[in-house]
């Protein structure tokens, strides 16, 4: 008589292991994605602060001998709010950067999933072999022959999820370092347009 493989047993086991690859996954992203909070914040406090010191200090040149140097302050405002529209340009980009790590996290973990049924479906392989090498009569090893040959082929769908997924996995990497690193060059050059408008207050506040 053919026995019926306890899928009962690895279920949880299975379902514990997949909740904690993927509790892995999401703290080491969650970790990137405050940092990238911070960063992008602070570039846009820098860029605005930068402006209201600088409008504020404009202002109290107006009614002063020294009003004739107030289109002085044109190009470091104009370098501070340049920097500030980039900080929202990055923050665009990273946008795009992150979203393709998460889908390439999203196949990485449905990769584990497929692996673990494969895992799943060459122990009932193994069950399943382990009865036909024991079976009584033609007609039980026949029934058995036909488990077995259908599990086979599910092993091989496994194997092709898994290279989809892999090939798609290696597409959405690729391009999340593709906006990661225009995301850091462009982070350099924000941070540069800050430093030159700061550069060129410092030189108008020498002539003051």
């Amino acid at each position: 008589m053919i026995k019926l493989f306890g899928i009962n047993e690895y279920i949880p086991i299975y379902q514990w292991r997949a909740d904690v690859d993927a509790a892995k996954f999401h703290k080491s992203i969650d970790f990137l994605k405050d940092i990238t909070i911070k960063l992008l914040t602070g570039l846009l406090l820098l860029n605005g602060g930068a402006i209201v010191a600088s409008l504020t200090f404009i202002g109290t040149l107006i009614n002063s001998p020294k009003s004739i140097y107030i289109n002085k302050f044109n190009e470091p405002l104009l370098y501070f709010a340049i920097g500030s529209a980039v900080a929202v340009i990055l923050c665009g980009i990273t946008y795009f950067s992150q979203s393709y790590y998460s889908a390439a996290i999203d196949s990485s973990l449905s990769i584990l999933s497929i692996q673990q049924y494969k895992v799943l479906n060459q122990r009932k392989i193994e069950f399943y072999l382990a009865q036909q090498a024991e079976a009584v009569n033609d007609m039980e090893k026949a029934h058995l022959s036909k488990i077995v040959d259908g599990l086979y082929r599910d092993d091989a769908n496994y194997d092709e999820e898994i290279n989809k997924l892999k090939s798609e996995q290696t597409c959405e990497n690729c391009k999340g370092d593709t906006f990661r690193k225009i995301a850091i060059a462009v982070f350099l050059i924000d941070l540069g347009l800050f430093f030159y408008g700061v550069y060129h207050m410092s030189l108008i506040l020498l002539i003051l």
